[in-house]
């Protein structure tokens, strides 16, 4: 990794940084398409090469765990066992809010 970085990099890092920010709080686009378009804009402008990006700064290990429990949940989302489960502590403590809340 380079470690003189110039103006124009930072500049440029700060100004992506607070755009996707705000379109994310906007919620005006949808924050993967805004991300994905910021980490372009960044990989365009040379603040950061792709081989780099992909080898430094990517934990793939993360990635591919969340990848993993995404499935694992859509899966189990579909078979009702979460719907069930609700409902089985609900009725064990007669709907009580703050019951519900502690189980």
């Amino acid at each position: 990794m380079a470690s003189d970085v110039s103006t124009l990099q930072i500049v440029v890092s700060i100004v992506v940084f607070v755009f996707v920010y705000a379109f994310i709080i906007s919620e005006k686009i949808n924050r993967t398409v805004v991300a994905l378009a910021g980490a372009g804009i960044i990989l365009f402008f040379g603040v950061l090469e792709v081989d780099t990006a992909f080898s430094e700064y990517i934990e793939w290990g993360t990635i591919t765990l969340l990848i993993g429990m995404m499935i694992l949940v859509g899966i189990t989302n579909k078979s009702g066992v979460f719907q069930y489960a609700a409902v089985k502590s609900a009725k064990m403590v007669n709907g009580q809010p703050m019951k519900i809340l502690i189980i």
